[in-house]
């Protein structure tokens, strides 16, 4: 599958889920705030279930990628979280993950979200993938 397979409804669903998830990434430092983070965390809840019923019901070849993509906004949230709460008991400061680091250890925070993004997805896919088999 390739990106120039893909009809318009898919590419649709990319650019929503991409703006999404580089909002949160851009706006990351505001997630600090519990309003903040429950808003954030609506909007990646209805990514994800965007991606399941475009799974389910969608016929594109862009299904499982789209998928996939849904759920980066939530994987980046909870990583966020998770980081950030140890992080600050730590080191007394919030991690800078969209920034620059000033500091050599903000980079570790940075890539562990990164590779989490990146990696997790597939895994999580892959999962609920042999779960919904096995259910239905």
């Amino acid at each position: 599958m390739s990106l120039l397979s893909l009809n318009i409804i898919d590419y649709v669903a990319l650019i929503i889920v991409i703006i999404c998830f580089v909002g949160l990434v851009i706006y990351q430092e505001k997630l600090t705030t519990r309003k903040n983070f429950f808003k954030a965390f609506l909007i990646a809840t209805a990514l994800i279930v965007f991606g399941v019923f475009f799974l389910t019901f969608s016929n594109s070849s862009g299904k499982e990628l789209i998928f996939v993509l849904c759920q980066t906004s939530m994987i980046f949230l909870l990583l966020h979280q998770v980081i950030r709460i140890p992080y600050r008991l730590l080191l007394n400061r919030e991690p800078e993950i969209s920034k620059s680091p000033e500091h050599w250890i903000d980079i570790i925070p940075s890539i562990i979200i990164l590779l989490g993004v990146i990696i997790l997805p597939f895994f999580s896919t892959l999962l609920i993938q042999k779960i919904w088999r096995f259910l239905f």
